[in-house]
């Protein structure tokens, strides 16, 4: 007989049912990433960072690829990643002057070249397996990510850089937002320093290695600015023919973007002469135009490039093109396998070290992707590029378009009831466990109006493109 008042040890299906429902309705939360009236009418181009690319392509692409380079005197090198879900851990080796100086995983965009926006994430520093991320300073600078339009033209850095407070999360690690870049000083005086980001990055995009082409080039003879270099670049000019390598691309069908991978010159032309750097590659029309610079590795999309601007010169927006020939490789004055001399700066090199670096072998491989969005929730933003001329309020459009936004939608675990919740005839149960369940939505339709365009997360990333009509 039962006890009147007692709750029956299991429960009616209906109840059961309506218990469930209403765990579900109360839990539904509507995820917009920005209102379409907050975004803007255009946006410059960006490279696809490495953090939306770990975990979806071969690690050996990756590795050591030079992943930042700005010309603040530090480097970052890929070293090795993973994804579990929506948690992205990088591991990079930093190289700087004194090993002082370590940088986020974005990039700012200086004179024409493109920028990387890199999400929110964490930092740890190591000295070999020496945790020295308490040994940073108080303060750092960076650029922050986001939707935004440059502030200035090709003459400078386009876009603002601030001054921040160090923030520590409870376990020590260093707290970063969405950025373009940072640098964070180490009051450090031990080897070379690596870096451990950690990052909740939902995977937006499914992407396929469709093939690569490697590519022995050599220095950069001919003209430009050489920086602290410029007497042995005109030596170089003086003794041999110019020259500029170019890797003549075979692009699989399909090959939509590239990563770009080269080794560093030993000497940095434009800061301390003794500590590696970078150098500029480029993307070459068929008319022998070459593009933008680009500087670090990440996807650039290859059929769709702005011209450089010292070509483009009293341009308000940079041309844009779309026939491709070759990729061209870094120019560099001092290759790979060379250290520093002061004649290099101060003039009269002998001619066995000018016809050693002439000789000299480097290797530049160039990886064709194809990239696919697997998730909707972003923002498609038609593209276009500041040239020499621009100004802010300058538009490349007539008219704007009206943007389309379609929301995520997330189902969290129930907040009003807990998951061990007593139910009783009255609505409420005991021992009941309630999924976790995740709505993904569709990625959205392209819209080809004003295009080419890039779908933007709501930090700035731009993870994907969209051709012209």
């Amino acid at each position: 007989m039962t006890t009147p008042n007692t709750a029956p040890t299991h429960m009616p299906a209906r109840l059961l049912s309506l218990a469930l429902l209403l765990a579900l309705v109360l839990s539904v939360t509507l995820v917009t990433p920005a209102a379409a009236q907050n975004t803007p009418a255009w946006l410059e181009p960006r490279g696809i960072n490495v953090v939306d690319l770990v975990g979806l392509v071969p690690e050996a692409m990756l590795q050591d690829s030079l992943i930042v380079y700005d010309g603040s005197g530090a480097l970052a090198f890929y070293d090795h990643g993973e994804r579990n879900g929506d948690v992205v851990t990088v591991w990079v080796r930093f190289v700087s002057t004194q090993n002082q100086l370590v940088t986020c995983l974005g990039k700012p965009g200086d004179f024409d070249a493109w920028p990387t926006a890199a999400p929110a994430g964490t930092l740890r520093i190591f000295d070999g397996a020496t945790d020295v991320t308490n040994k940073v300073g108080t303060n750092y600078s960076y650029f922050p990510a986001g939707l935004e339009q440059p502030i200035a033209n090709t003459g400078a850095r386009r876009y603002p850089e601030q001054n921040a407070t160090i923030d520590f999360t409870d376990d020590g690690a260093i707290s970063l937002p969405a950025n373009l870049g940072c640098r964070i000083t180490v009051n450090h005086t031990g080897g070379a320093l690596t870096g451990q980001f950690t990052f909740t990055a939902p995977r937006y995009l499914d992407v396929k290695v469709l093939g690569n082409q490697t590519l022995k080039f050599h220095s950069y003879i001919g003209p430009g600015n050489a920086g602290k270099l410029d007497a042995l670049s005109q030596q170089m000019q003086d003794r041999f023919n110019n020259r500029h390598d170019d890797l003549r691309i075979d692009a699989p069908d399909g090959a939509e973007f590239v990563w770009v991978k080269f080794p560093p010159t030993p000497v940095d032309p434009y800061g301390d002469p003794n500590t590696p750097a970078g150098g500029t590659y480029r993307i070459r029309r068929p008319n022998g135009k070459l593009s933008v610079d680009h500087l670090n590795s990440m996807a650039l999309t290859l059929y769709s490039q702005w011209q450089d601007a010292d070509q483009a010169q009293g341009t308000t927006f940079l041309p844009w093109f779309s026939e491709v020939s070759a990729v061209s490789s870094p120019e560099y004055f001092v290759p790979v396998g060379f250290t520093y001399d002061p004649c290099m700066t101060n003039g009269g090199c002998p001619d066995d070290l000018l016809d050693a670096i002439h000789a000299a072998e480097m290797d530049m491989t160039v990886y064709y992707l194809s990239i696919s969005r697997i998730r909707g929730g972003l923002q498609e933003v038609p593209l276009a590029q500041v040239g020499p001329d621009w100004q802010p309020g300058n538009s490349p459009f007539a008219t704007a378009r009206q943007p389309q936004v379609t929301p995520a939608v997330h189902v969290a675990p129930p907040a009003a009831l807990p998951m061990n919740a007593a139910i009783s005839p009255r609505g409420l149960a005991s021992s009941l466990n309630l999924p976790f369940l995740i709505v993904i939505p569709n990625p959205q339709p392209d819209d080809r109006t004003n295009c080419p365009c890039g779908w933007f997360t709501s930090d700035g990333r731009m993870v994907d493109y969209v051709a012209p009509e």
